[in-house]
């Protein structure tokens, strides 16, 4: 949502967001820093102030401005995870910085957006998910050389590991990259214009929507492990 709207504003749309009418969301927004970031942009809002207080399990709406300070960010990810599970910190921190790294390399742009939360939805085993996105060019205008002719082929292309950038898939690009996360047990979804790619370990699925977007999400959700003793 916060890439659409940063999307606007740099066609030079006036944007207004307008909350939900429900108060609980409309203070989950704020409390993910929803308003920080529109207030960024210079964005009109009305979503009710929330006090900050300390949650490991939330890291809220970051704007990152290049992949070092998206490293950063990966990094603070991977110390929280790593004591209790060095394998899937590895490759989380893996999966973000590539992330981060496409945004600079194939967007045109400099800057994008993260946000991770860690939940207990699916029974007892806790839930990470975390969702990178811009509001670039997407993947049809760089991989149209390469012969992609629509957003859905595209993102099919840069799943199966081509790139529009010689030498970026020196960590492996998104092929590599989704193939190892849905080894882990999640559920990969990667969408640009008007398609959406969906992958886990067992199968793959393409999406079209009627309204395309301009630019790239990243998401990775339902994806359980083990994080210690969990009681309750």
């Amino acid at each position: 949502m916060l890439a659409f709207i940063d999307r606007q504003c740099r066609d030079g749309l006036l944007v207004a967001f307008v909350p939900p009418a429900d108060r609980n969301k409309a203070g989950y927004l704020n409390r993910m820093r929803l308003g920080d970031r529109l207030d960024e942009l210079g964005v009109a809002h009305t979503l009710p102030f929330v006090p900050s207080r300390n949650n490991s399990n939330l890291m809220e709406l970051h704007s990152f401005d290049s992949v070092s300070s998206m490293e950063r960010l990966a990094q603070h990810i991977h110390d929280s995870v790593a004591p209790t599970d060095g394998k899937y910190a590895r490759a989380l921190y893996r999966s973000l910085s590539e992330a981060g790294e496409n945004v600079e390399l194939h967007s045109g742009l400099s800057n994008g957006f993260l946000a991770a939360q860690r939940t207990r939805d699916w029974g007892t085993t806790p839930t990470l998910r975390f969702a990178v996105a811009d509001s670039g060019r997407g993947f049809l205008e760089n991989l149209r050389p390469f012969g992609a002719k629509s957003d859905g082929e595209a993102l099919q292309m840069a799943l199966g590991g081509v790139s529009s950038v010689p030498g970026s898939g020196r960590r492996g690009g998104l092929k590599v990259l989704s193939g190892l996360l849905a080894g882990l047990g999640g559920t990969i979804v990667v969408s640009s214009g008007a398609s959406m790619v969906s992958k886990d370990a067992k199968s793959s699925a393409v999406r079209s929507f009627a309204e395309p977007f301009c630019g790239f999400r990243f998401r990775r959700c339902r994806t359980t492990f083990r994080w210690g003793t969990v009681t309750g």
